[in-house]
């Protein structure tokens, strides 16, 4: 049974990103992989305060970050993903970072000092983009800057 005055239960837009092919570059180069981390980190971490988005969790190579809104979400996802392509254009293939990017909306609980969520698949996203579900689809389809990319929905 849940303690009402230390659970606060919200609906918010949560971020999902994860480096492609990450744990394998790590056992075939450790310091390659570190150094990419890295770069990886200074880049998101900037970005998504700039969409009113809250870091969750990292966990390694991945982010888990809350938004107010679905628009907000995808629009921080948008806005990786070009600074991503920007990033990777002059590098070579060995230096490029790629994510996957997974956007769900639906209740989160913060508890405590803890956050639960029910995670979606990840199999909706695709390098380079980002997948969205069906709900967030119609939440941000009107946004004219939201249409400029692909999206993958479920069902």
């Amino acid at each position: 049974m849940s303690n009402d005055s230390t659970e606060q239960r919200k609906l918010a837009a949560i971020m999902f990103t994860d480096m492609v092919g990450y744990s394998a570059l790590s056992q075939r180069n450790e310091k390659l992989a570190q150094e990419l981390l890295e770069e990886h980190r200074a880049l998101l971490l900037p970005l998504f305060p700039k969409f009113n988005g809250v870091e969750i969790k990292t966990i390694g190579d991945a982010f888990l970050v809350e938004f107010h809104s679905a628009l907000e979400a995808a629009q921080c996802g948008i806005e990786i993903q070009c600074a991503l392509a920007h990033r990777n254009h002059d590098v070579s293939q060995e230096r490029r970072v790629e994510l996957k990017i997974g956007i769900h909306i639906g209740d989160v609980v913060h508890r405590g000092g803890s956050v639960g969520y029910l995670p979606p698949s990840d199999s909706h996203s695709q390098i380079g983009n980002f997948g969205l579900f069906s709900s967030i689809q119609t939440r941000t389809k009107s946004s004219t800057h939201s249409r400029r990319f692909s999206t993958t929905t479920s069902h």
